[in-house]
């Protein structure tokens, strides 16, 4: 598995944002750490819930949490999981089609020696 965590684009974060807005500031503070593991499980980039040890594989892999933090994490995502956002399948395949679209792009960057640049993109 990839780090997640260098390839999520931006867009990506935007139904999350609205999520998280939607709570406050207080809910916002106290549970993003949920949000955001709702989030990652619904796109698929890691085992959804059901799949208790792969995820906690991949989260120990993944980042520097210790062992009683991701336990902490699950618990309160078990606990929030019924009133946690859903994704559709039409929501996942339009946040995949904007996936490749945006990364079909190639950026601009400069081209030529130090005295004579010019940027090229597609």
């Amino acid at each position: 598995m990839n780090n997640i965590m260098e390839t999520i684009n931006e867009h990506e974060i935007d139904g999350l944002i609205q999520t998280m807005k939607e709570m406050g500031i207080k809910g916002l503070m106290k549970y993003q750490d949920v949000l955001v593991l709702n989030h990652m499980m619904e796109r698929g980039w890691i085992p959804p819930i059901e799949k208790r040890d792969e995820l906690i594989k991949t989260l120990k892999g993944e980042s520097d949490m210790e062992y009683n933090e991701i336990m902490n994490l699950i618990n309160r995502y078990s606990e929030w999981k019924s009133i946690l956002p859903s994704y559709s399948l039409r929501l996942n395949q339009n946040l995949d089609g904007i996936n490749k679209r945006m990364n079909s792009v190639i950026p601009f960057q400069y081209i030529g020696n130090s005295l004579i640049k010019d940027w090229l993109g597609l």
